[in-house]
């Protein structure tokens, strides 16, 4: 068998553009040795399939935009000439295109990237070091791109749950009051609510007590769902978060509480259990805490300190867990909304408070 020996270095070819070759056995496939490119205005041009490449002037970083020397179907190599310089192959900016449509960065003289010529462009179909993704959190699609002013903050996700972002850390500090009425609930229907003056668009609660705040004439025992969101649209596609929970209304009964008192006997116990925080509201309302529920209308709870008279209300405070809120519209509202899943036996109003402090 004759061997094909080129009689200068890139004279011979072997197939034309009309005729290939078919399958070709081979122990190893040997490229020429790298020669140095060196980018100018975002381009350069090559002559070989593997090349080291430069920044122009020796700078830190230079983009890559566009590559020359192309033929349907070539093959090419490309590694950092220096560690010390980054090679930023740019996406859609000339004719070069990545898998993700990020930037890829040679940053190491480690790393040697592959690209395919193809249908006018040269696509990046692998990289070493990383793939063809990004080489570094910052070169990602869904991440902030600069760390700076970003110091001692925290990452989470954004609104609307597409990407991350940097937000401050919560600084322990003075906590705003911010309350509301869900006022005249008449059936099984839903009240919303825009509280005003947040301490900023975005806060993080520290918890928060919902409860009945008129007398609505009988006992109650209703089941609610309580959501927040982050329009004043209230749509379920912009849900931040929901509970449920029961609210309970019921009168003090046979005999007044007394100051320092820990016990007495209410209409009906339905819907309150032992540990639950309940509401004197006669007199100077005060809130108690249910030790026991001895039976179907007597209540065992820490001291009062108050005296509160047959007849006036006793309410189940629900207590809210720590969470966080975000105003989208960038009002400094606070968003909720009260579903009430069966009608009351009178108008009933419902009281929200939350203790709010502003991040960032």
């Amino acid at each position: 068998m004759n061997n094909h020996v080129p009689i200068t270095d890139g004279v011979e070819t072997l197939g034309t553009a009309s005729k290939y070759w078919g399958n070709i056995y081979t122990y190893l496939v040997t490229v020429k040795p790298a020669t140095e490119l060196t980018i100018a205005s975002g381009v350069i041009t090559i002559t070989q399939s593997l090349h080291k490449v430069d920044t122009e002037g020796e700078v830190a970083t230079d983009n890559l935009d566009t590559i020359n020397g192309y033929a349907d179907g070539k093959l090419l190599f490309l590694a950092a000439e220096h560690t010390d310089r980054t090679i930023v192959i740019k996406h859609g900016t000339g004719n070069i295109v990545t898998p993700d449509g990020s930037d890829y960065s040679i940053d190491d003289t480690n790393k040697i990237v592959l690209l395919l010529y193809h249908n006018t462009k040269w696509h990046l179909i692998a990289a070493g070091g990383g793939g063809g993704g990004a080489a570094t959190f910052l070169e990602l699609t869904d991440t902030p791109s600069s760390y700076s002013g970003q110091a001692l903050k925290y990452l989470r996700v954004n609104t609307g749950a597409t990407a991350i972002e940097f937000i401050a850390a919560t600084i322990p500090g003075s906590y705003t009051t911010k309350s509301g009425t869900f006022t005249g609930f008449t059936a099984a229907e839903t009240k919303t609510l825009d509280i005003t003056g947040a301490p900023g668009n975005s806060m993080r609660v520290k918890g928060g007590k919902l409860y009945i705040s008129n007398d609505p004439t009988a006992d109650e025992n209703i089941s609610c769902r309580l959501s927040f969101y982050t329009k004043d649209t209230k749509s379920e596609a912009d849900l931040i978060t929901d509970f449920y929970f029961n609210v309970t209304y019921t009168e003090i009964k046979t005999a007044n509480w007394s100051a320092t008192d820990t016990s007495g006997d209410v209409n009906t116990t339905d819907g309150l259990v032992k540990y639950d925080l309940i509401r004197a509201t006669g007199g100077t309302a005060e809130n108690i805490r249910i030790t026991a529920v001895t039976d179907s209308d007597t209540l065992v709870f820490t001291a009062l300190t108050n005296a509160h008279n047959i007849g006036t209300g006793v309410v189940k405070v629900i207590e809210l867990p720590d969470f966080d809120l975000e105003d989208a519209d960038t009002s400094t509202e606070i968003h909720a909304k009260l579903e009430i899943f069966s009608a009351p036996t009178a108008s009933t109003n419902i009281y929200l408070e939350i203790y709010c402090l502003a991040l960032g």
